[in-house]
């Protein structure tokens, strides 16, 4: 869980108890210094991908209001179009 608010640690003691050990020992907390270089950067780096700050979005700005740091709804609007319209002419062909 990347940088959740103080609350979460005391709400994450009560909970997971009741969690299979199995999943609870795969939920980790990243807070602190995330710099390159950082013992979190090396920890994402590995468990992620180097590039964990661009494929997660992570210490990046919010580009557009409503939407999650780092995603930028343009780069993926043209593909959205095309997928519906693909969806809409399998819809047209299947009924007739």
């Amino acid at each position: 869980v990347y940088r959740p608010p103080q609350v979460f640690s005391a709400i994450w003691s009560i909970a997971s108890p009741l969690i299979d050990p199995r999943t609870s020992s795969k939920v980790m907390f990243v807070t602190g210094d995330v710099s390159e270089g950082s013992s979190n950067d090396r920890m994402l780096s590995e468990l992620i991908a180097p590039e964990w700050r661009t494929l997660c979005g992570c210490e990046t700005p919010v580009l557009y209001p409503k939407c999650t740091a780092g995603f930028d709804p343009t780069r993926y609007w043209d593909s959205v179009l095309e997928r519906e319209r693909e969806w809409l002419r399998a819809q047209q062909d299947a009924s007739g």
